[in-house]
């Protein structure tokens, strides 16, 4: 939820495989919403969760939606959202919770260090749409 991160930042997007932590935190410092999942949440269900990062809006000119999706080993819940300083624990890809948690932090000059930093031109590939 914050603190300890690399010097680069994490391309946004989806991922089908675990991302490094220090490059994920650094989204958030930027403004990102970092959704993890258990690797075991059946696949439907982690469409779900690719079709929901699908459906944000772009940010400004360039052209992230300043959303993170990864599975995560050892989550103490199904799904785990993250920002600077704030998480939701979910059950189902489907809680209204979650859009409302993406529409409060994301990109919020309120709750996040460094509002207006990238969310693209850093290291990591995304799955293309």
């Amino acid at each position: 939820m914050g603190g300890d991160h690399s010097g680069v930042w994490l391309n946004c997007g989806v991922y089908d495989q675990p991302v490094p932590n220090k490059r994920a935190v650094h989204d958030l410092e930027h403004g990102a919403v970092w959704i993890t999942y258990r690797p075991s949440l059946p696949a439907a269900e982690a469409r779900q969760l690719q079709a929901f990062e699908a459906r944000q809006s772009l940010v400004g000119a360039t052209g992230s939606r300043y959303v993170d999706v990864s599975p995560y080993p050892g989550l103490s819940s199904p799904i785990v959202t993250s920002s600077w300083g704030s998480q939701l624990r979910v059950s189902s890809p489907a809680d209204p919770r979650l859009q409302r948690f993406v529409d409060t932090f994301r990109t919020s000059s309120t709750y996040i260090p460094e509002p207006g930093g990238e969310c693209t031109a850093g290291l990591g590939t995304p799955l293309q749409r």
